[in-house]
């Protein structure tokens, strides 16, 4: 192995939630590539908790389905393991060990400044194979919503109101109300 060649080590999910990487404070598995994610910022914070209140508020007291935080991590493949947490996610109740196999039903991601269109994209691709039914790319810096669904419709909000559809029919909110920055003007 030449000295530009790095060995790269695969973890498993058991592995990730061992108490080798309990230190790390959020961290996915990208083909059994530990991935490990940079500290959210406050403005990032303020967008993850507008939402999860937004839909927490819609869902009420639905005992099927729950809203989490990205501290979640969802198995949407065993074999190489890709494990992912999105920053918000609507998912169904199933009994929990330290992951969930499977994709959520709709699944957020937040841009941080460390996020690159790729990472994004591929992440979003994945979800949707592995059956989410929605996946939301949110950007506070351009402040938009981009929307894809199972069924290969994408669109992107730039201002006006947020209509939901499929699990969260009938959510409807101002897109303004997640950035806190305008909730302030």
């Amino acid at each position: 192995m030449s000295a530009a060649q790095t060995k790269i080590r695969l973890v498993t999910p058991e592995e990730l939630y061992g108490p080798e990487f309990a230190h790390l404070k959020r961290a996915e598995l990208w083909d059994g590539e530990l991935i490990e994610m940079s500290p959210s910022s406050g403005d990032h914070g303020s967008v993850v908790t507008e939402i999860i209140v937004l839909i927490r508020q819609h869902l009420g007291r639905d005992r099927n389905l729950r809203v989490g935080p990205e501290s979640i991590g969802f198995l949407l493949r065993e074999d190489p393991p890709l494990l992912l947490s999105p920053d918000v996610s609507v998912y169904r109740r199933s009994g929990r060990p330290p992951w969930i196999a499977g994709a959520p039903i709709v699944a957020v991601e937040v841009l941080s400044p460390s996020n690159s269109r790729s990472e994004m994209t591929k992440k979003r691709q994945w979800y949707l194979k592995y059956g989410a039914e929605q996946v939301w790319i949110v950007d506070p810096r351009r402040k938009t919503l981009e929307v894809y669904f199972a069924d290969g419709r994408g669109m992107t909000i730039t201002a006006g109101a947020v209509t939901c559809e499929g699990v969260l029919d009938g959510l409807a909110f101002p897109l303004a109300e997640i950035f806190e920055d305008d909730l302030e003007e």
